[in-house]
């Protein structure tokens, strides 16, 4: 998997899980991981889940 190549992926869906990622691009969930951590990519978590069990 080249940096390009998931450079692009994420600008796509940008919400995707590793795991999805990994399947699209044709790798490891873990490599997904060293690649994002690398280039500095980080997965932003979303709030909405954390307010809903706060109601």
């Amino acid at each position: 998997m080249s940096n390009e190549a998931l450079l692009k992926d994420v600008e796509q869906p940008p919400d995707d899980y590793m795991y999805e990622r990994a399947q699209r691009l044709g790798c490891s969930k873990s490599s997904i991981e060293s690649a994002s951590k690398r280039l500095g990519i980080s997965q932003k978590k979303d709030i909405r889940a954390s307010k809903m069990h706060i109601q």
